[in-house]
């Protein structure tokens, strides 16, 4: 072995150890971020609780939530990088456009995504666990005094680390990096964050244990011929991502003229303690709508019921530039859309023993339709629901889907607002606003 190939290797183990470090130090954000967020839940259902047995709370309930509103709004002024989901910015980063002091940014993140979760707003937890993972690896690689490159690879470990945690799933962490963030699966890249990840999952695995986050009952793997099918239900989800994805858009820009910046805020706030007491189960991230359709699909009047509402209330969270992601909220629209594709097909005489294999195909199949990732959206389906007899079939949605909303036109959502973040339009939401910028 010559003086390179033994630097070379002295160097790949060296990765491969800061990765394991970052993943611990990320895992660790990710898993105390998840565990309050739950806690927030608590309080949450305590106040509905409240404002449904005793009339006299209401006023007291939704004096709370303008409070919480302006509360964040404040958090956003102070530190302007938390807005949204936090990937765009985390993009940026990688991109070497922004600056974000990393600790500001963990603390700020951490009590504003909290506050969002109390009030009940459609915001999911994975990517701000992003953001916290890949703050987290860049205050690191400071203190180590690392150079710009090693800084930039442990950012996308960290952002590896943060959806292992968030979801159990350390394959869909690596993907997500390298595929929606980098789009670089070079071994020098892959191998720490592979670390990173398998680290996080095992940080995560002490409060949470190693089962898959919703268990369906599946009726087997789908045959060769339900191939049509398959193909059918990518269609129609890759036009609905589409479409979810020019609502954003439509939705940011009339944000985007409300020259009351606390008013953004407001909107999504006070909707969510509407909602709360008509259609409780669309508030927070989904996960207890994935719950629900777990236990067993309610009938098709409740279902559009519920789609109606969580889609109006996710579009209002997300577009109103509150600390807070779109994956888990995609993913239980997803859900939904699969519960409304299985009454049509049980319509057109199929079986019925699918229903839980079309939710969980849609839900992997909306995902790749707005986030154009296939590959994690498919890898992550399976590793939270444990349903890997389905590999063929969520692949097969899960590609169509990203091949028709892009030839609808839709950009990746990331990319887009990734975008949006250079033009410096004023006002925006998730994924813009005010940031330092590297000259």
């Amino acid at each position: 072995m010559n003086g390179e190939e033994e630097k070379e290797r002295r160097q790949g183990l060296f990765y491969l150890l800061e990765g394991a470090v970052c993943g611990l130090l990320a895992g660790s954000l990710a898993v105390g971020y998840r565990l309050v967020l739950e806690g927030a839940g608590v309080l949450l259902d305590l106040g509905l609780e409240m404002g449904r047995t005793h009339l006299w709370f209401l006023p007291l309930w939704f004096a709370l939530l303008m409070a919480l509103a302006f509360l964040v709004y404040r958090l956003t002024r102070w530190a302007p990088e938390i807005k949204g989901g936090g990937v765009p910015r985390v993009m940026g980063e990688l991109d070497g456009d922004f600056d974000a002091p990393w600790l500001r940014t963990v603390l700020a993140k951490f009590l504003g995504g909290t506050l969002c979760a109390v009030a009940g707003l459609s915001l999911g937890r994975a990517g701000p666990s992003v953001q916290l993972g890949a703050m987290a690896g860049k205050g690191l690689s400071l203190l180590g005094k690392r150079e710009r490159q090693e800084r930039r690879l442990m950012l996308t470990c960290g952002a590896a680390a943060g959806i292992a945690a968030t979801f159990n799933a350390p394959f869909a962490g690596i993907l997500f990096a390298l595929e929606a963030l980098r789009r670089d699966f070079r071994p020098r890249m892959l191998t720490p964050c592979m670390a990173a990840a398998v680290c996080a999952d095992y940080v995560a695995s002490a409060p949470f244990g190693l089962t898959p986050l919703f268990r369906f009952s599946l009726n087997g793997p789908m045959g060769w011929r339900m191939g049509p099918f398959l193909v059918l239900l990518g269609a129609f989800l890759g036009v609905l991502g589409a479409l979810y994805s020019k609502g954003v858009k439509i939705g940011q820009g009339l944000y985007g003229k409300i020259s009351w910046e606390p008013g953004r805020l407001l909107i999504p706030f006070l909707a969510a303690g509407v909602l709360g007491f008509w259609v409780p189960e669309a508030l927070g991230s989904g996960a207890g709508l994935m719950g629900l359709l777990v236990e067993g699909l309610p009938v098709l009047s409740v279902l559009l019921v519920l789609l109606a509402a969580k889609t109006a209330l996710s579009l209002l969270s997300f577009c109103s530039g509150a600390p807070g992601g779109l994956f888990l909220p995609v993913l239980s629209m997803g859900a939904l859309w699969g519960g409304v594709w299985a009454y049509l097909m049980a319509g057109l005489g199929l079986s019925g023993d699918w229903t839980a294999s079309w939710v969980i195909l849609a839900m992997g199949g909306f995902f790749a339709a707005v986030v154009r990732a296939p590959l994690t959206a498919a890898v992550l389906c399976l590793e939270m629901t444990g349903s890997f007899s389905q590999l063929l079939a969520v692949a097969m949605v899960c590609l169509t889907a990203q091949a028709v909303s892009g030839l609808l036109g839709m950009p990746p959502i990331y990319r887009r607002l990734r975008r949006q973040l250079d033009t410096g339009k004023k006002g925006l939401t998730n994924g813009s606003g005010t940031g330092k910028m590297k000259a």
